[in-house]
């Protein structure tokens, strides 16, 4: 048998956006593959996990009631939210839309693939 495996960690910084200013991207990724020395068939199985997340964003203190200052959640503790993609209990800072989902905007494909050889 032969297993194999694709790893990334990735973090970004997005400058002004329309809707948002200064927030950052986290991405994380991991697939597997298995299969035989001599393949006829190869199974591959993935997650990645992408997150926008913090910076400035004026309309969500419109629409949500969050912080005044209009920082959304940015913290080292914040990120271990964003990180894990667990949903954060609701503080002054977050919105009822990140209390309620995850921290920051979040993807999460996941998948199962068959290669037959």
């Amino acid at each position: 048998m032969f297993y194999a495996y694709q790893a990334t960690l990735a973090k970004g910084w997005f400058g002004k956006g329309e809707v948002a200013d200064n927030y950052y991207l986290h991405q994380k990724i991991m697939f597997f593959r298995l299969s035989k020395t001599q393949p006829r068939l190869n199974l591959y199985a993935g997650i990645a996990h992408y997150a926008q997340w913090g910076g400035y964003a004026p309309v969500l203190v419109r629409l949500n009631g969050t912080d005044p200052t209009r920082a959304l959640p940015k913290s080292l503790n914040d990120f271990g939210y964003v990180f894990i993609a667990k949903n954060q209990p609701q503080t002054p800072n977050i919105s009822s839309y990140d209390s309620e989902n995850r921290i920051g905007m979040t993807v999460e494909p996941n998948g199962l693939m068959p290669k037959v050889l």
